[in-house]
């Protein structure tokens, strides 16, 4: 079974830094049609403000995996999913 793992984070800092806005469904589209996977898998850091994003993205068909976050001293906020994203390939890899 074909899955996508998806550091959300790490792209949105990615097309940030090059003065993109990302279309989640046209990537979700793009991904399907590139690489039909069985699922996308979209991992994030829950922030209670960004809810409305989170509604819109799963109503896209992504699977959105949340990690609570920390707030860093220099008041920044941490998702930190990589432990989450890595158990999740692995268990999946178990699966099949």
């Amino acid at each position: 079974m074909k899955i996508i793992y998806i550091d959300t984070q790490n792209i949105h800092k990615a097309i940030e830094e090059l003065g993109w806005i990302l279309d989640w469904k046209l990537f979700y589209i793009y991904l399907n049609e590139k690489f039909a996977p069985a699922k996308i898998k979209m991992f994030v850091g829950y922030i209670k403000k960004h809810e409305k994003f989170y509604q819109e993205i799963q109503a896209i068909g992504y699977e959105v995996i949340f990690k609570k976050t920390s707030q860093r001293l220099d008041g920044t906020i941490k998702g930190n999913i990589d432990v989450d994203l890595t158990m999740s390939v692995m268990d999946d890899l178990h699966l099949t």
